[in-house]
């Protein structure tokens, strides 16, 4: 998404800037390790929302999520993530 143009909804980054952003965000934030409950959790969360295509990556998200008993998510797309009723999702630019 970050590499990808604007005009597709991403955020026409070039390879360098993504790649300084990532770094910074890797030494500001704890890395959860991928354990293997996430995927009994994510392939319920699939069958039991009927997820298709590209919204099974954002789903696999959430897996890891309830996997780690992380319950807030911030992202742009809100509306992708509003399945599980106990996971808050925020949207960054409702933050003041």
């Amino acid at each position: 998404m970050a590499t990808r143009p604007v005009s597709v909804n991403g955020l026409g980054w070039s390879a360098d800037q993504t790649y300084s952003q990532i770094v910074q965000l890797l030494n500001g934030f704890t890395l959860l390790e991928d354990r293997p409950e996430i995927f009994p959790i994510w392939l319920q969360l699939i069958g039991d929302n009927k997820i298709q295509g590209k919204r099974a990556h954002d789903i696999r998200l959430i897996a890891v999520m309830l996997a780690h008993s992380v319950d807030h998510l911030l992202t742009l797309n809100p509306r992708e993530f509003a399945i599980v009723p106990h996971i808050t999702v925020i949207d960054p630019r409702t933050v003041v």
